[in-house]
């Protein structure tokens, strides 16, 4: 699966910040930033201590950062996907500590589905950064379809 995950997470990158307006490319870069910089010290951790599970430290900085951003993002550019991106984030991240508080050996049921409904979580918030990017997409090609339109857009907001 994480071959899969990564390779869907690289595409969604690059569709969001090829096709996106800037608020689609700042959430794509910050997503990418953060995931390679997750992946690089968990990997990190991993060799120095020798355990399998990831450190706590890790998972609230990489789980709260990028919500945090997510959040910035809804707020300043008025994007509710970004808004679920930073929820679906929150859920995640609370995947995690429940996860660190069982503790249970890796392989038993429990962290096998909260691992999986983190994949899932990875998945959904994909959607929404893709989601973001199809609607501005559709609002660039609504405004050049009525280049009239822009005008009164304005005046209204």
């Amino acid at each position: 699966m994480v071959g899969v995950e990564t390779l869907a997470m690289a595409l969604t990158c690059l569709f969001c910040w090829g096709r996106g307006e800037k608020p689609d490319r700042i959430a794509a870069a910050m997503f990418a930033i953060v995931w390679i910089a997750f992946e690089v010290a968990t990997n990190a951790a991993e060799w120095i201590t020798g355990a399998r599970r990831q450190q706590l430290i890790l998972t609230v900085i990489f789980d709260v950062g990028p919500a945090l951003g997510f959040l910035y993002l809804s707020i300043r550019h008025n994007n509710l996907w970004f808004g679920a991106a930073a929820i679906t984030q929150g859920v995640q991240f609370a995947l995690d500590a429940l996860d660190h508080a069982t503790a249970e050996p890796l392989g038993t049921p429990m962290p096998v589905l909260l691992i999986s409904g983190i994949n899932v979580l990875n998945l959904v918030m994909m959607g929404a950064m893709i989601g973001s990017t199809c609607s501005a997409i559709a609002r660039r090609r609504g405004v050049a379809a009525h280049p009239g339109m822009n005008s009164l857009r304005q005046t209204v907001a």
